[in-house]
């Protein structure tokens, strides 16, 4: 027999009826659903049309089409839902299907839990069109979202998804977390790809590299691996082991502790694509050279070829580092520009140190272009090595000169000589 409407009931007990043995069986089904589909089984309850409770130990099914095949506190609820899983599976709402086991819970409409094994231990999803195949303590909530991960994964929000195991988390619209071991995605296309504690949070972020890689802002990047980080707007830290970007269009593709901070949107970022401690921080500012190019400013340049150790710019303009090895060259100032090897030292407005070999250059249009330790204080221009020039004056040189100029002094000989009105004398001599 089948349940029946209250209507249809009532006219079995109209005045002068006679109901019969079917009538009452009806009534029966009707009034009474403990016992489920075939009335035996022990604590089903179903009740609506074509509601089924078939799972022993307490299911229970209400609505249309309502399934409850799970035993152990099985409930479903509402249209077309169903809940196969045991020990506290749970459907409620429209379309949804809950095969998960041990307290499994699916709400909402087209909510789906559907967990290879039943083992799903706590998973939950709600809302509109939510999956979660990850078992575990799944956490899956909001429009079209989807968790895969297992123990603990957690997606919340606008087709987030949460892919990673033990602790991905993705929350916002088209939120992405794919990495394990507590990936995490915050924001807007947000997407944390990497494992073991990956960050990202903003708008249209990414941390693709593992153990630590963060990104925060707009449109940031931090695919480096062992703690890369990248906060701002279009900040990309690309190196691994702590490359750092910070700012607007600040970019760190070094490893092992690059450093870029500042940048403009319109007149450009900031760029540390040295290894080993090199630094970008301004505007235009660039830390091309590794093991600890240092460039600070506006459109200053740290850079060089190899070996380039302690590579140093400050300023508007600044360049410090070319091609070879030019350990330690260091410019200061606007325009200072420091690109000779081993140690070339320029310091003022427009100073230029070309030299080699501990060449100085220091005040407004110093230039010490010598080859080797060629020493400029003041404005005016030093060509020879091994010599100090101040101003455009006195020189003094520890051999003769090629081209001798008044105010050049020299040993040679044990003894000193100087030039004077285009006449050279010997010291000892006077």
């Amino acid at each position: 027999m089948s349940t029946q409407s209250k209507t249809t009931l009532k006219s079995y007990f109209e005045t002068g009826d006679t109901p019969t043995e079917a009538e009452f069986i009806n009534l029966i089904d009707t009034l009474v659903a403990e016992g489920g589909s075939t009335g035996a089984i022990s604590g089903a309850i179903q009740t609506g049309s074509n509601a089924t409770a078939s799972g022993a130990f307490g299911s229970f099914a209400q609505g249309y089409n309502a399934t409850a095949s799970g035993s152990n506190g099985n409930f479903t609820q509402g249209y077309n839902v169903t809940a196969s899983g045991t020990n506290g599976s749970f459907a409620q709402g429209n379309w949804c299907k809950n095969n998960g086991n041990y307290g499994s819970f699916a709400q909402g409409n087209s909510a789906l839990i559907d967990v290879a094994n039943g083992y799903a231990y706590g998973s939950f999803a709600q809302g509109q069109g939510v999956t979660a195949t990850g078992g575990y303590g799944n956490i899956v909530q909001g429009r079209n979202c989807k968790v895969t991960g297992t123990h603990g994964s957690f997606a919340q929000g606008t087709k987030a998804t949460a892919t990673g195991d033990r602790g991905s988390f993705a929350q916002g619209a088209y939120a992405t977390a794919l990495g394990y071991k507590g990936s995490f995605a915050q924001g807007y296309e947000a997407t944390a790809t990497g494992n073991a504690g990956n960050f990202a949070q903003g708008n249209n972020v990414t941390a693709s590299g593992f153990d630590g890689s963060f990104a925060q802002g707009s449109s940031a990047t931090a695919s480096g691996n062992f703690g890369s980080f990248a906060q701002g707007e279009l900040a990309i830290a690309s190196g691994s082991t702590g490359s750092f970007a910070q700012g607007q269009n600040a970019t760190a593709s070094g490893s092992y502790g690059s450093f870029a901070q500042g940048g403009h949107e319109y007149l450009g970022g900031v760029t540390a694509t040295g290894s080993n401690g090199s630094f970008a921080q301004g505007q235009k500012t660039t830390a091309l050279g590794g093991w600890g190019a240092f460039a600070q400013g506006s459109n200053a340049t740290a850079l060089g070829g190899n070996y380039n150790a302690g590579s140093f710019a400050q300023g508007k303009d600044a360049l410090a580092g070319a091609s070879g090895y030019n350990a330690g060259s260091f410019a200061q100032g606007g325009k200072a520009t420091a690109n000779g090897h081993y140690g070339s030292f320029a310091q003022g407005y427009n100073a230029t140190a070309t030299g080699g070999y501990g060449s100085f250059a220091q005040g407004f249009d110093a230039t010490a272009s010598g080859a080797s330790t060629s020493w400029q204080i003041g404005t005016g221009a030093n060509t020879e090595s091994n010599s100090l020039q101040i101003g455009s004056g006195i020189r003094l040189l520890n051999q003769a000169p090629a081209s001798p100029k008044n105010g050049d002094i020299w040993l040679a000989g044990g003894s000193i000589y100087m030039r004077s009105n285009g006449v050279t004398k010997n010291v000892d001599s006077i």
